[in-house]
């Protein structure tokens, strides 16, 4: 059965097994490398498997030079791979540096630029499938198991592969309920627009 290819990257991201040539490419270009070398890798159609199997095999580099890849690129590309299999020594403040004033002290993933953090790009793929088909998409699992983690991440997979679509993050729990206006107010705070403006809004736009 033939994988979807991801439809977004960014400087985090690692090549899969599955990548075709197509997608190595993209990659390529957002983690900075030159057309020039980009040529060659189109020219040569390297694919994911090929860039993990050279990799592991300890030869990475020395194949992309020999192919005619530069220098500079070739040592990018390593960078890329080793950054993410190298053993980190963490520092506890990458993780819980919190980026975002709206975070909650025990919610989710505090800090998305920590080094181990997982993007999940094929469940966000798969979600998006699943929202684009059927408007209205509820992920149900039991406390504590990543919902608003992934809910972070679905975000940030939004924002790069929806960019005319209106996207606000919002926990529930973050709002008040003792009055009307008090939750409109509160809505309003975290999404620029109250629940009823919204409503109205997405009558004619897609929000997400």
């Amino acid at each position: 059965m033939e994988i979807d290819q991801p439809t977004s990257f960014n400087d985090f991201d690692i090549p899969k097994k599955h990548w075709n040539n197509e997608s190595v490419q993209k990659w390529c270009k957002v983690i900075g490398i030159p057309e020039k070398d980009i040529l060659i890798i189109s020219n040569y159609e390297l694919d994911g498997f090929w860039l993990i199997f050279t990799h592991k095999s300890g030869i990475i580099e020395k194949e992309l030079i020999d192919l005619g890849i530069s220098p500079p690129s070739s040592a990018i590309i390593l960078e890329k791979f080793t950054l993410q299999t190298q053993n980190f020594l963490i520092n506890p403040q990458d993780f819980y540096g919190e980026i975002s004033p709206r975070a909650i002290k025990e919610e989710g993933i505090h800090n998305l630029l920590a080094p181990l953090t997982l993007f999940r790009q094929e469940l966000c793929m798969k979600v998006s499938k699943h929202f684009e088909a059927s408007k209205v998409t509820l992920i149900r699992s039991p406390p504590f198991t990543g919902k608003t983690a992934f809910g972070q991440i679905f975000h940030e997979y939004l924002k790069n592969t929806k960019q005319k679509v209106y996207i606000r993050r919002v926990c529930l729990i973050w709002l008040q309920y003792d009055r009307v206006e008090n939750f409109q107010n509160s809505w309003k705070f975290y999404t620029g627009r109250t629940f009823t403006e919204w409503f109205n809004f997405a009558e004619s736009n897609d929000v997400g």
